[in-house]
């Protein structure tokens, strides 16, 4: 399957915070993943902008906000290529080009905008003749280490902290994926193979995935991600010490029953079933 079919089979992004994904020269202006490594005062800047989403965080919460944001969007579009039929064996940094987009957010009482990345790709960077799940993680890896590289340097985040990052970006977009194109199955066995059975910088002992089933209530289950990394959020000081959900800090009953809960509200029965109850 050629390149352009296998990303016209994916379906479109379910929102504003999903990453557009397009084939073609980038646009003028964009960096490319090979620019941004050799470029300080651009990689500061992207850094920056991460490290204000957290109050309080540092350049190393920057740092891995930016590295798991890019874990996710570069996991999301070579996975669902992958799934899709066309399978990466060697990737460019060149090839691929950053665009950032602002998204505005309201929650409760607050609001503010996020930046979400979207990849224009240039084809000719990107060789589709894989067969092992070992290609797909060193495509990854490729498209990555000089960005890693200058990122440890520039921030003082190590680059093992960083690539753990990544593979939970790529595990959350192989669940993501695999949903949205009817073979889960398929999609968590890739990502075991990469994460968990075959040595590589993505491969973590702590990252998992995990089907979450509601006792009182055995109609509702789903798959998640448990974390290998840490994003840092319980560093920011505004942010009083918090744990995310799935953080890797927290102990796995923690996470699961966290998991059970948000499950469990968002699945709320209709309200007619509520009435009749």
């Amino acid at each position: 399957m050629i390149l352009a079919a296998a990303l016209a089979r994916l379906p479109p992004p379910a929102d504003d915070w999903e990453g557009r994904h397009t084939l073609g020269p980038r646009p003028r202006g964009t960096p490319s993943l090979s620019d941004l490594a050799q470029d300080d005062a651009a990689l500061a800047r992207l850094v920056g902008i991460k490290q204000a989403q957290a109050k309080g965080g540092d350049a190393k919460l920057g740092c891995a906000y930016l590295i798991g944001d890019l874990g996710w969007e570069l996991g999301s579009l070579l996975s669902g290529l992958w799934l899709s039929g066309w399978r990466v064996s060697a990737a460019d940094p060149a090839a691929v080009a950053l665009s950032t987009r602002a998204v505005a957010w309201e929650e409760a009482d607050e609001s503010g905008v996020a930046m979400v990345f979207d990849l224009p790709l240039d084809p000719g960077g990107l060789v589709g003749e894989g067969m092992q799940p070992d290609d797909l993680a060193r495509a990854m890896t490729a498209l990555l280490s000089p960005l890693i590289a200058a990122l440890t340097r520039l921030t003082g985040l190590g680059a093992t902290a960083q690539w753990r990052l990544v593979g939970d970006g790529l595990a959350a977009a192989l669940v993501h994926r695999g949903k949205a194109l009817g073979c889960l199955d398929a999609a968590l066995d890739l990502g075991r193979s990469i994460l968990s059975e075959r040595p590589s910088k993505l491969r973590s002992r702590q990252t998992e995935f995990i089907e979450i089933r509601l006792p009182h209530r055995p109609d509702v289950s789903d798959w998640f991600r448990l974390r290998g990394g840490c994003c840092r959020y319980y560093t920011a000081a505004g942010e009083s010490g918090e744990y995310c959900a799935t953080c890797v800090l927290r102990d796995r009953d923690d996470q699961i029953a966290r998991l059970a809960d948000w499950l469990d509200e968002s699945r709320a029965p209709p309200q007619a079933d509520l009435d009749r109850g």
